[in-house]
């Protein structure tokens, strides 16, 4: 019995001995850094016509045990618009093992231009007009048209139910946070006094007006200059 236990204990030591080794060997052989992404230059310039694969020009990924990744480079996310213009384009790429690598840079559209608004007749209503924005639509290069994203954004406290002339912005922001604004004046007034249901026109823009743009800074304002 005593030769048995001390078999027995032997067995066991030289098991966990295995064992750890086994472990440690399996650590030793194990990747334990994620890929790394190179760039050509860390900033890109496209069109707004280029599919997204044409920001992953110059983009490179190598891991230490599965080699060239380049291929499973990816592109996560595109961020919106800054007022330079820019985005900033997130890479990421995994390697066999799942370890995960991400990676940085702007990029710049050779041909964007900021949404352009247009009016088209004075903005002119009598009281209590729900929809201000009849003769009014915008273009954007990149969405078309967003005329039902454009926005008034008034100066002044407002009141629908008193006549008068308020100064007021149109504002249209695109998908990628683009916008420009439109500075107006929309009257309001009282239709069984005038008389009429034809306002005076003596606000701004005039009509088929496009807006010209004067400043760019996260978007774009507009002059009715056009």
């Amino acid at each position: 019995m005593k030769i048995l236990k001390t078999v027995s204990i032997i067995v066991f030591i030289a098991a966990v001995i295995l064992f750890g080794g086994y472990l440690l060997k399996e650590k030793a052989g194990q990747d334990h850094t994620g890929p790394v992404i190179s760039m050509e230059s860390d900033h890109i310039e496209v069109s707004i016509k280029d599919s997204r694969d044409a920001l992953l020009a110059g983009v490179t990924a190598s891991d230490a045990r599965d080699g060239d990744l380049s291929a499973a480079v990816c592109v996560e996310s595109v961020g919106p618009i800054d007022g330079e213009g820019r985005r900033i384009v997130r890479y990421v790429v995994f390697d066999s093992d799942n370890h995960i690598s991400r990676a940085l840079r702007t990029m710049s559209y050779t041909d964007y231009t900021a949404p352009v608004i247009t009016v088209t007749g004075p903005l002119t209503f009598p009281v209590g007009t729900v929809n201000m924005l009849q003769g009014v639509s915008a273009l954007d290069c990149i969405d078309g048209d967003i005329s039902d994203q454009i926005q008034i954004l008034y100066d002044d406290k407002m009141n629908p139910s008193v006549p008068g002339i308020y100064p007021a912005r149109l504002r249209v922001t695109n998908s990628i946070g683009g916008y420009s604004e439109l500075p107006v004046s929309i009257e309001l007034y009282d239709a069984a006094e005038r008389g009429s249901s034809q306002g005076n026109g003596a606000v701004v823009p005039e009509a088929g007006t496009t807006g010209q743009v004067v400043v760019t800074e996260g978007g774009t304002d507009q002059n009715a200059g056009k």
